[in-house]
C-alpha cells in the first residue's frame, strides 16, 4: 500500500469518526439537533466524491 494511500484511509477513518460523534451529539440535543444533520449530509456527500 501506498502512502498516499495509507494517510487517504487514516483521514477518512478520522472524518468517519468526527462525524458519527457529530450526528451522536446533535441527536441528543433533539429539537434543534435535526437542523444539524443537513450540513452533516452535505459533509458526508463530499467525503464521498472525494473518496470515490
Amino acid at each position: 500500500m501506498k502512502l498516499d494511500q495509507l494517510v487517504l484511509a487514516i483521514v477518512a477513518i478520522f472524518a468517519l469518526i468526527w462525524i458519527a460523534t457529530l450526528v451522536t451529539g446533535l441527536l441528543t440535543s433533539v429539537p434543534f439537533g435535526v437542523l444539524g444533520l443537513i450540513p452533516v449530509a452535505i459533509v458526508l456527500g463530499i467525503l464521498a466524491v472525494v473518496i470515490y
